[in-house]
């Protein structure tokens, strides 16, 4: 352990000195493995450390400036490392939708105008087993090793949907039998058009990143009023402060819904009591994991995003498009407008 956490300052070390704008990521994997990504500007440092902190591997990845899930088509369900783990030769499957590292993927870039997939998780890459060739070769995660085996092209359907290529083999990232039951097989297969082989990219938001939360239409920051740490405090805009009460972590809870938690207090962002009612206030309360508690992040397409109640089907709202600071935060009737409109300002 004492080893690890030399190994771990000397790292932090050299990012604060080397790029202070970089937001760093550790997971501690099952198997005792410590996984190390940073990002900075769509560049991606991935290290593996064993269970003695000795570096395993480092590699150098430019990326695409966000995490995805990958969601099939047929089953509606995500790209998974099965139970989670680390481990070379693991087996790619598809699950049930369920926020974790597991379903997560960075897109990076490869030789030949092709793409590797690295699992958040693990730090390991999406490869065809033995770099196979034949219809049904397993899909497994292995270390980052250049070869084509861990190299796709990712093509356009032109539906909002990928295919998913092997440079290797020329085929595509398929379900198994086109199957749609959690823990179904990810293969090769020959490309045919099916749903089994499309792929929807969702961009997902890395679990626990901290965030400002600014209103476009005031240009002021979701804040707790008065920096309370009490269950029923209320939601407000405010100018801009720094402070702690405006700031929150983004936890992916599954099934593409997100919960808020207010840095300051630790407790989430909630609807009073499970209210559905244009108007009803927004507060924080104790993380229950109640729908009031649910949030759908939808991407407007022009640098902000709506958040909906998955209990009321309403939107985070500024009470009459108010910019005085103190106006309250609410629900309301997803209308479009700025009041409803909110900038995620990464905190690194």
């Amino acid at each position: 352990m004492k080893k690890i956490t030399i190994v771990i300052f000397l790292c932090v070390l050299l990012f604060v000195h080397t790029q202070t704008a970089s937001a760093i990521q550790y997971v501690y994997s099952s198997s005792g493995k410590l996984v190390l990504a940073d990002f900075f500007n769509g560049k991606y440092i991935n290290y593996q450390f064993d269970r003695n902190g000795s570096l395993e591997s480092k590699t150098n990845l430019i990326c695409l400036p966000s995490e995805y899930k990958l969601i099939n088509v047929g089953s509606n369900k995500a790209l998974d490392v099965s139970s989670g783990e680390t481990i070379q030769g693991t087996r790619v499957q598809i699950w049930n939708e369920n926020g974790t590292n597991a379903q997560r993927w960075l897109i990076c870039n490869a030789a030949n105008n092709s793409y590797k997939l690295i699992n958040v998780n693990s730090g390991k890459a999406l490869d065809v087993s033995q770099g196979g060739t034949a219809d049904g070769t397993p899909v497994q995660i292995w270390g980052d090793n250049g070869t084509g085996a861990q190299q796709w092209r990712l093509i356009d359907n032109g539906d909002g949907s990928h295919k998913f290529i092997n440079s290797n083999s020329g085929k595509a990232l398929d379900v198994s039998q086109g199957g749609t039951a959690d823990g179904t097989s990810v293969q090769i297969w020959s490309d045919n058009g099916t749903n089994a082989q499309k792929w929807k990219l969702v961009k997902s938001i890395p679990n626990g990143s901290e965030y400002k939360i600014i209103n476009l239409g005031s240009g002021k920051a979701l804040d707790v009023t008065w920096g309370s740490l009490i269950d029923g405090t209320r939601i407000q805009i405010w100018d801009d402060n720094g402070t702690y009460a405006q700031r929150w972590r983004i936890y992916d809870i599954g099934s593409g819904l997100y919960k808020l938690i207010n840095v300051n207090s630790g407790k989430a962002l909630d609807v009073s009591n499970s209210g559905t009612a244009d108007g009803t206030p927004v507060q924080i309360w104790g993380d229950n994991g109640a729908g009031a508690q649910q949030w759908r992040l939808i991407d407007n397409g022009d640098g902000s995003h709506k958040f909906i109640n998955a209990n009321s089907g309403k939107a985070l709202d500024v009470s009459q498009g108010g910019t005085v600071d103190g106006t309250p935060v609410q629900i309301w009737n997803d209308n479009g407008s700025p009041a409803q409109k909110w900038s995620l300002v990464k905190i690194n």
